[in-house]
């Protein structure tokens, strides 16, 4: 029997043909953005919360980069810059978030010697004061500082400043900052603890105007990889962009090549 040899199209025409077309049904790839975002974050008293945030069962794609929330035991928390956080209030209005570190929950001095920085996408609301908790510092140096009694990385205590310090210079091994409120060096123990369980105020700048409205016309924010931006999820076409409204066909084009970069689960066909 004979055979004739198909033939060979351009291999950017092969790749792209999956994303040239959303059929609206429950298994196109814009409907599974939609679909798949869909759902607030709880967990304990932490209810009713959305992009630019995210919960770790959700894709990467419903949430800004950075923004995980993970919920144990009714406990939230959130990763940051290899430091988890507690976090312990969200106010929607001011759009801040009170996180306070996971390790100071149980003693009086970080354990993991790392310090307190925030992600681009987190920044400070409010004035705070940065305490600095020396280790291993030499028992011959006199400070005129808080010393507490703690257990962190194999040092029994650390010295308490307010000012930033090499630690070498001072003769210890290491330092760790941490942003607070209402402490100085002269408070008691009981003091630190408290203020360092109560945390701290972040705010967030992933969701904007773009994000409120995309969520008041029934749709869903997300992050599009492609232009590093927050984006909207639609149920129909153009199924994702800067509004579901949209429905110009090179737009239309331009988002579907767009949609390509959003790594889909293991197992959904294309």
């Amino acid at each position: 029997m004979n055979s004739r040899k198909l033939p060979c199209l351009p291999i950017i025409f092969i790749l792209s043909l999956p994303f040239l077309q959303f059929p609206v049904s429950s298994s196109n790839p814009g409907g599974y953005l939609y679909n798949n975002c869909g759902g607030s974050f709880r967990c304990g008293s932490i209810t009713g919360i959305d992009y630019p945030f995210r919960g770790d069962e959700k894709p990467d794609y419903c949430g800004y980069p950075g923004l995980v929330l993970h919920c144990q035991n009714n406990i939230t928390t959130i990763n940051i810059r290899k430091i988890r956080y507690r976090v312990l209030h969200f106010n929607e209005t001011k759009k801040t978030m009170t996180i306070a570190r996971e390790d100071v929950m149980e003693t009086n001095c970080p354990t993991d010697l790392v310090d307190t920085t925030l992600v681009d996408a987190l920044g400070y609301p409010s004035a705070y004061v940065n305490i600095n908790f020396l280790y291993g510092c030499q028992n011959s140096i006199n400070f005129s500082r808080l010393s507490i009694s703690c257990n962190a990385s194999g040092y029994d205590n650390a010295y308490l400043v307010s000012t930033t310090v090499d630690p070498l210079t001072v003769g210890c091994r290491a330092r760790v900052t941490v942003p607070v409120a209402g402490i100085t060096p002269s408070s008691n123990s009981m003091i630190l603890q408290n203020a360092l369980r109560e945390g701290f105020d972040v705010s967030w700048k992933a969701s904007d105007e773009a994000c409120n409205k995309c969520a008041e016309s029934g749709d869903r924010c997300g992050y599009d990889p492609y232009s590093n931006q927050t984006t909207c999820f639609c149920p129909h076409e153009p199924y994702l962009g800067a509004a579901c409204s949209a429905s110009d066909p090179g737009m239309l084009l331009q988002l579907s090549n767009r949609m390509s970069l959003i790594r889909f689960p293991q197992g959904y066909d294309q």
